[in-house]
């Protein structure tokens, strides 16, 4: 394998790494406070093999889907670096995002604005 493919690889795996911790940290905050029930554990399964998916198939087009152990300890080192850099940032727009939604379709769920006819 020719060294830029490899840096490549690389700079990729970091990246995939980070998005990897973005993306789940943004479903743990979405389901925070929700029970653990059958639809969030297929929302996480479904994440993790939708994010598998799409790093085989990138990986493939990078470098023919070779998986060295030092890529994936630069996919770990790339979550890491989310995890210990940016988290904390992103966690407060989530939690926006999270009371954004709930705040949209929490009337609807518990039924308070439905159409009511004054006499």
């Amino acid at each position: 394998m020719l060294l830029s493919v490899q840096i490549q690889a690389i700079l990729f795996q970091l990246l995939a790494g980070w998005l990897y911790g973005l993306f789940f940290s943004l479903i743990q905050v979405l389901t925070q406070y929700r029970q653990r029930r059958v639809s969030t554990t297929l929302v996480e399964v479904l994440f993790h093999a939708g994010f598998t998916a799409v790093l085989f198939f990138a990986l493939l087009q990078l470098n023919g889907a070779c998986m060295n152990v030092w890529l994936m300890l630069f996919f770990a080192l790339g979550a890491l670096f989310y995890y210990r850099f940016y988290y904390h940032v992103f966690f407060h727009l989530f939690t926006i995002v999270r009371r954004y939604i709930r705040g949209y379709y929490s009337p609807i769920a518990d039924g308070s604005k439905t159409c009511q006819v004054e006499k």
